[in-house]
């Protein structure tokens, strides 16, 4: 990524580096008298369990009890329309992997796979599923040992290892395509395995050639992931590793959620356990890592009433815009679904070219005084780029597209380099009004197009 502030976008106002600003754009709902332990893809629903049972919410319709309340509730696929998670087997005459469905509110039970020699203590356990629901992962127990698993209605179960090593598949990406987890002969190994139950070990290096650690969160195409590695959180965003944990300066720490481009990473640090100091912990890749009570306070959002702090953000919506956050410590906790502002929009307005429809999208939240960036993806590859920037719209036709930021205000020139891509980070001005809206488009010199340009979508900015 390349972190440079464009000097024709200072034109715009005085950007000026100090700290993000602390303003009221955030959101947060208490989840009443429940524990969440997940957050669908969209941020909408939060899945878990309170004193009635297992259950989904939303802070619109309140909750929906899955089946009266029964089964185990894992993870929860976009619109809360499948959970995944454990259930009463009555034929096998023990709990098994199962998942619960929004279309028949009845949980259906995964069985157990043929070649498994019984359950210890359960037949198992669906800890992982795919946006859709089609695709979920978790654990089978054989005998007293486990196998890591991926399982469609169509296909049934996939075996992740072998006999010689204990597994768990903790999460998968968002279009079911990988899983991560661990295996474990003596010691766990991070693992990930793609749907043909082809096995990687992703953080063997020379600081850890044992590979030695654990993956908790995948993101939409399997190519980020984080976790612990030796105790403390990582993010692996496209194959570069970052040691979060020393970024947080923490005792330990731990990944447990990502949003579907790997930019933003959930977790929490601290001693953990029941008596130890724990914190929520949020880590961007272009910004570092935060304690989750200090970084929510830049949007406003404060812990609820009788409560001093974030103790864990345990899920993070696929477009980094929601956060399932544990509010206070063990065993007074509370659940909160978070909602900070989405600064971004897309217009529309791109054309095909050779490499597709060239895709441009931001990252981050435009308060004033707060880093951001934009991302142009699917570009021709060793080409020019060029960012046309202003603050009208006026769609029209161009190029046999629509271009949207006329007139421009100004224009900036990229190379696209060998991957197709663009990608800088950006200060908000503080002298940004609330609500400002600015629009961007790229033209990419392209000469599979007729007229020689490919444009990308028109993003629209809009400042908090």
């Amino acid at each position: 990524m390349n972190k440079l502030i464009p000097t024709t976008m200072i034109a715009l106002g005085a950007l000026v580096f100090s700290a993000p600003q602390a303003l009221a754009q955030g959101t947060s709902t208490t989840v009443p008298g429940a524990n969440g332990y997940d957050l669908s893809p969209d941020g909408g629903i939060v899945a878990g369990v309170d004193a009635t049972g297992s259950f989904i919410w939303n802070p619109v319709t309140g909750f929906t009890y899955l089946q009266g309340g029964i089964g185990n509730v894992q993870k929860v696929s976009a619109n809360g329309f499948v959970v995944a998670g454990q259930i009463d087997d009555v034929a096998l005459g023990n709990k098994a992997a199962g998942y619960w469905s929004l279309t028949t509110d009845m949980w259906t039970s995964m069985g157990q796979h043929p070649s498994m020699n019984g359950g210890c203590p359960t037949f198992g356990t669906a800890y992982a599923i795919s946006d859709d629901g089609g695709t979920l992962g978790g654990l089978l127990w054989d005998g007293c040992f486990t196998d890591a698993f991926m399982w469609n209605a169509a296909t049934g179960y996939t075996l992740m290892t072998d006999a010689n090593d204990s597994a768990r598949l903790n999460d998968m990406s968002g279009d079911g395509t990988m899983g991560g987890g661990w295996i474990q002969t003596t010691s766990r190994v991070a693992a990930m395995w793609d749907t043909a139950g082809n096995l990687t070990q992703p953080l063997i290096s020379p600081a850890n050639p044992g590979g030695f650690g654990e993956i908790f969160g995948v993101d939409m195409d399997g190519s980020s992931f984080t976790g612990w590695q030796n105790g403390g959180a990582f993010l692996m965003r496209n194959g570069v590793f970052t040691d979060i944990n020393a970024a947080l300066g923490a005792p330990q720490s731990v990944g447990s959620s990502i949003s579907n481009d790997g930019r933003v990473v959930g977790g929490w640090s601290g001693t953990g356990g029941p008596f130890g100091v724990q914190s929520g912990m949020v880590y961007t890749d272009w910004m570092g890592g935060f304690d989750a009570t200090a970084f929510f306070a830049m949007f406003g959002v404060t812990p609820p009433v009788g409560q001093t702090s974030y103790s864990e953000v345990r899920a993070v919506s696929g477009d980094a815009n929601s956060f399932l956050a544990i509010a206070g410590g063990f065993p007074f906790t509370e659940s909160v679904l978070i909602t900070l502002p989405d600064s971004f929009s897309s217009l529309g307005g791109g054309t095909v070219g050779v490499a597709g429809t060239p895709a441009l999208d931001g990252y981050g939240w435009l308060n004033p005084g707060m880093t951001a960036g934009i991302e142009l993806l699917d570009a021709a590859p060793a080409s020019i780029a060029v960012l046309a920037f202003g603050g009208t719209y006026t769609p029209t036709p161009l190029f046999g597209g629509i271009v949207g930021p006329l007139p421009a205000d100004g224009f900036l020139f990229f190379p696209t380099g060998a991957a197709g891509e663009v990608d800088f980070t950006f200060t908000w001005p503080l002298t940004m009004p609330s609500g400002l809206n600015l629009y961007t488009q790229y033209g990419v010199l392209d000469p599979s197009v007729a007229g020689g340009i490919a444009l990308s979508n028109t993003l629209q900015l809009t400042g908090n």
